[in-house]
């Protein structure tokens, strides 16, 4: 028995993960155990008040989650934004985690926020921006590799109101010298618009990657591409 647990990224819950885990039960049959975790305010901890959480409390509320579940010996498994929280989950718990699967995640240089590491902020604040205008900017960075159906699927998920605590975006004490010691991949997405290659390739390194994978996707191959991802996670853990 493998278990693999999630973490998700932003404007996501855990359920971006139900077409992946779908597709790796389909492959790896009752071998394995799988938990999406939701960081709070986001997915079942949408009632969850994330302002007044640190991000210390972030990191322990997936952690209580975990070790709620019983699983130990896990492959933790984190996308984008949620290569901020796997480190430290690492760092609390190493005893938990046999090896890390990085897809697309950040890995912002130490002293350096989330937001500045991602170079947001291009469109000023006071201009304002047209409805249809920033669906085309989701559509070009996230879905960039869907067909229209799967695409049209996942942009009607991201109206939940799925949001990460403020403090997450105010972090800078990033942390990573004690990842050497914990085998790693690194998922890479080559196609990906929302986590550009030439960032990835220095986040990958930040976040001390002993391997690369690179696939032919977009940023969210675990909605667009759930099969060919499933196959990679569970070689991953073999």
């Amino acid at each position: 028995m493998t278990d693999f647990i999630f973490q998700h990224g932003a404007m996501v819950g855990g359920f971006v993960w139900d077409e992946l885990i779908a597709a790796m039960k389909d492959q790896a049959g009752d071998g394995i155990r799988c938990l999406a975790l939701d960081v709070p305010g986001c997915g079942t901890k949408r009632r969850i008040d994330p302002g007044a959480l640190s991000f210390d409390d972030i990191v322990a509320s997936q952690l209580a989650d975990i070790d709620a579940s019983g699983m130990s010996d896990a492959v933790l498994v984190g996308h984008s934004q949620g290569g901020t929280i796997v480190p430290r989950l690492v760092e609390a718990r190493p005893d938990l985690f046999r090896k890390v699967v990085y897809i697309a995640c950040l890995g912002p240089d130490p002293g350096q926020s989330v937001m500045e590491a991602a170079e947001a902020g291009d469109v000023p604040e006071d201009e304002p921006v047209a409805a249809t205008t920033i669906m085309d900017r989701m559509i070009d960075m996230l879905c960039n590799d869907m067909d229209p159906p799967t695409a049209r699927d996942f942009l009607a998920r991201l109206g939940g109101g799925d949001a990460w605590p403020p403090s997450s975006y105010a972090e800078r004490d990033w942390r990573y010298g004690h990842l050497k010691t914990v085998p790693s991949t690194y998922v890479f997405c080559e196609q990906d618009n929302c986590v550009p290659p030439e960032k990835q390739e220095k986040y990958l390194a930040n976040l001390q990657a002993g391997k690369v994978v690179r696939i032919a996707s977009g940023h969210q191959p675990m909605n667009s591409r759930p099969a060919e991802l499933a196959e990679l996670l569970l070689a991953e853990a073999a």
